[in-house]
């Protein structure tokens, strides 16, 4: 489905071809609360992956779905860096993403952020960890898209319709951007942010 990647989009077969124990070619993830990579791009596209459990692997299905938005994106001209937050899930025994997680996201360039094991998960805990996104202070918009959502144009187009430096586009939209549907004020499977020092304090 995914298909082979461009050079842009990295090595995902190689790098998974690789043997097992060779960090060579294997992004280092992050802890939550520590210093972020350094950005390439002043905007970012986050996702999130929860319930992560070795015993039930369909939460690869996540990981597949995430892999697509992003290589879409990136044939459609994105340059925005991409990010996940990853939780495991109560139920695992992992202290850190299988290794096999790890190559396919640095396969696409994908950094990671292992956000704290809870003792309990819920469908209200994944919406607020929708907002970790406020911590990425480095870039001047975060969009964050569900996993399920598949893109058909150029994302960045919005950030940069928000970012008044932008001389691409004239400046449309306000800096955080959310739409509402008949069935709900806010949709939770898109919004834009402008992540500020002190912001992400706000949520705790």
């Amino acid at each position: 489905i995914i298909g082979l990647p461009t050079e842009v989009e990295g090595a995902l077969f190689s790098s998974a071809a690789t043997a097992p124990g060779d960090d060579e070619h294997v992004m280092q993830i992050t802890k939550h609360g520590m210093n972020a990579p350094k950005p390439n791009s002043p905007y970012a596209l986050a996702f999130v992956l929860g319930a992560i459990n070795e015993a039930k692997p369909s939460y690869r299905g996540f990981i597949y779905s995430t892999l697509v938005s992003v290589r879409i994106l990136r044939r459609l001209g994105s340059t925005a860096d991409c990010h996940v937050f990853a939780r495991l899930s109560p139920e695992s025994n992992l202290t850190a993403l299988p290794e096999e997680d790890m190559r396919m996201f640095a396969g696409y360039n994908i950094s990671v952020t292992l956000l704290p094991k809870l003792h309990h998960q819920s469908f209200t805990q994944l919406q607020y960890d929708k907002f970790e996104a406020l911590q990425m202070t480095q870039y001047k918009r975060v969009l964050y898209l569900d996993a399920d959502v598949m893109p058909l144009v150029n994302m960045d187009t919005l950030m940069q319709l928000s970012d008044p430096e932008s001389v691409d586009v004239p400046t449309l939209l306000k800096p955080n951007m959310i739409y509402a549907t008949r069935g709900e004020p806010s949709n939770g499977g898109m919004f834009m942010l402008e992540p500020l020092e002190g912001d992400s304090a706000m949520m705790e």
